[in-house]
């Protein structure tokens, strides 16, 4: 799981691996939960991206969001293959996140793994909805 780590947004992180979790056949954790001393945060996420099945972005307007990570889905065929990604839409903002991430976006809505919330309750049920 990708996503904000701030207070708020690592809330309804935890929302989305909470439901992953209640799968019979999956285990889903935040990369943050991988321990260890790694000096270079690149390289864990691709050591990350390359032994899991599914990849999963929870996409908010906030700063310290996955942009890193985000560029790394799409410039890898074989990361991007194996990512979804929950976009928060915004009902006043008609781009909040910016030319660069409205692209990324756009990739993956072309291949049917983009999924999109409002509130809490829509992020839940959109979960559903991942593989």
């Amino acid at each position: 799981m990708l996503g904000n780590y701030d207070r708020e947004p690592i809330r309804r992180l935890n929302l989305v691996v909470d439901r992953l979790n209640r799968r019979q056949d999956a285990y889903a954790f935040r990369m943050v939960d991988i321990r260890g001393e790694w000096d270079n945060s690149i390289q864990k996420f691709c050591l990350i991206a390359d032994i899991v099945t599914y990849l999963v972005g929870v996409a908010e307007k906030e700063p310290s969001d996955f942009l890193v990570e985000q560029g790394l889905l799409v410039g890898t065929t074989e990361f991007f293959a194996k990512s979804h990604v929950l976009k928060r839409e915004y009902e006043d903002e008609e781009h909040p996140f910016g030319w660069m991430q409205d692209g990324i976006f756009e990739l993956f809505d072309r291949e049917g793994r983009l999924y999109r919330w409002q509130t809490e309750e829509e992020l839940v049920d959109v979960t559903e909805d991942l593989p």
